[in-house]
């Protein structure tokens, strides 16, 4: 049992752990809570943080995914209590069948996601906040790079979740709690004897998710190293600084590179591009798609190399999928001419190849969310 003076001490130990900004409170911040414990204590925290430092206290947002009956029901139930308890505008969601679109991996948890953001966007938009808060934590960040890692990633996905993100135009996302362990969020909770829900599904082992959980993770644990959590965060953290340095590298080669771009057509300068090493190059395209807003979901390690090599051997065309092209088009080229106000470029660019990448999905064409 917790005195009173460990009680207050684990208080604001836990709130200080949580890395806010006046900024996010200043400017409306947007709290996603679930009402299991990781968000319910960050709905604790982050009310004691504005009243402490006197700022706006934040506003509640909940999306009832129906998966779980009147369990699901009694997630909301509880979810708006919370905000009744602190007088915080409360916004929920419940999602309707017809909303339900899986893609052609047939996965819930993707659709659920893009569900739950979409919502949490708009409400944060409509309500003038301009930070959505989630509550992610350490233990999250573990499991999204072992995901990743099993399904194959580069130095980016092994970065995992990142502290903070610019979502669309007008909202970024944050995550206050990704510095803590599950474990300490719930001695938060009881130490200052408040409840949470329980969502019974995560038990189980239906998702990738729960199975890294509750399957995989308990055996590296048990049978490899029992300190494989710190391990992999310490890897998240190595690759999130080489990450930084890659960055930095694009930025610089792309004033060089990049001659022009849209959101549905790129044009490269192809013989400055070719300098690069094919690793070199293969990165390059990754932060390009990034820097476009394109979708990642068809371009995996094989598609990476090929619009390498293509942009090697310098010939002809090729579809990379469906709505995605390359096309090559040397100096000599007269179609360039047509295409292109050469008067209007460098003389570099006007003496070099071009390659150029188009995008003709309706996610390019529209703006799209990242």
């Amino acid at each position: 049992m917790l005195d009173i003076f460990s009680t207050i001490s684990l208080h604001y130990y836990f709130i200080l752990s949580m890395i806010f900004s006046d900024q996010w409170f200043l400017y409306g911040l947007f709290l996603a809570v679930s009402g299991g414990a990781d968000s319910s204590a960050m709905l604790h925290g982050a009310v004691r943080y504005a009243r402490l430092r006197g700022l706006p206290v934040p506003v509640v947002g909940h999306v009832n995914h129906g998966l779980r009956g009147e369990e699901s029901d009694g997630d909301e139930i509880f979810v708006s209590s919370l905000a009744d308890e602190y007088g915080l505008k409360f916004f929920s969601h419940r999602i309707t069948g017809e909303e339900w679109s899986l893609d052609e991996t047939g996965s819930v948890e993707a659709a659920a996601r893009e569900i739950r953001y979409k919502f949490l966007s708009s409400a944060a938009v409509k309500c003038g906040c301009r930070y959505i808060a989630t509550a992610h934590t350490a233990d999250d960040q573990v499991e999204t790079v072992l995901h990743r890692l099993l399904r194959g990633t580069g130095i980016s996905g092994l970065c995992g979740i990142t502290f903070e993100r610019q979502f669309n135009y007008a909202v970024s996302i944050v995550r206050p709690l990704l510095g803590l362990r599950r474990a300490d969020v719930i001695r938060y909770l009881e130490s200052i004897n408040k409840n949470y829900r329980f969502d019974s599904s995560n038990a189980g082992v239906d998702f990738t998710r729960n199975k890294i959980r509750n399957e995989l993770l308990p055996t590296l644990r048990k049978d490899f190293n029992s300190g494989v959590d710190d391990a992999i965060l310490r890897l998240s953290s190595i690759a999130d600084g080489v990450n930084d340095i890659i960055s930095d590298w694009y930025e610089l080669q792309s004033n060089e590179i990049i001659i022009s771009a849209t959101k549905n057509k790129i044009v490269l300068n192809r013989t400055k591009l070719i300098q690069l090493k094919a690793g070199m190059i293969c990165e390059f395209f990754r932060r390009l798609w990034g820097r476009q807003g394109w979708s990642l979901r068809y371009m995996g390690y094989e598609r990476w190399n090929e619009l390498t090599k293509f942009a090697l051997e310098g010939v002809g065309s090729m579809s990379l999928t469906g709505s995605i092209t390359a096309e090559i088009l040397n100096k000599d080229d007269s179609r360039r001419d047509n295409k292109f106000q050469a008067n209007r470029l460098s003389e570099s660019n006007q003496q070099s190849d071009y390659l150029i990448i188009k995008n003709n999905s309706q996610d390019a064409l529209s703006a799209c969310e990242s």
